[in-house]
């Protein structure tokens, strides 16, 4: 953590049941248009996927938020990446969602994951 001050926070909550629904209904294409293929490795690697990706999504939101501006023209889906190699979850902006987070003085992104039965949440915290 960089120690510098909050700019912004981003959250967002997702029900399990509507990730879970977008996949059977458009398969890979969902989770392409969604997640990246780390993103997607790793959901898929564990017995019941759902809540994995429902968190993810809810993460993606956060950032979003946090970065002010929702996905669209500037922020695609597939412009934050939430991964996890062994430790607490962390993010990585692709081109242009990092150059919205330069542009806003951003000089680090954390990020927070937790689902429980239904329910998945993302929090994301913008420092400058």
């Amino acid at each position: 953590m960089s120690g510098g001050p909050v700019l912004a926070i981003g959250i967002d909550l997702v029900e399990v049941d509507r990730i879970r629904s977008a996949h059977f209904r458009w398969g890979k294409c969902f989770l392409a248009r969604i997640f990246t293929e780390k993103e997607i490795a790793h959901c898929l690697a564990r017995q019941n996927p759902y809540p994995s990706l429902a968190a993810r999504f809810a993460g993606k939101e956060a950032v979003a938020k946090a970065l002010g501006s929702g996905f669209g023209r500037e922020i695609s889906f597939r412009s934050v990446e939430i991964f996890s190699d062994g430790g607490p979850p962390s993010v990585r902006l692709l081109p242009p969602a990092s150059g919205r987070m330069v542009r806003l003085g951003g000089k680090d992104l954390l990020i927070s994951l937790s689902h429980s039965g239904s329910l998945a949440i993302g929090q994301a915290i913008l420092l400058g």
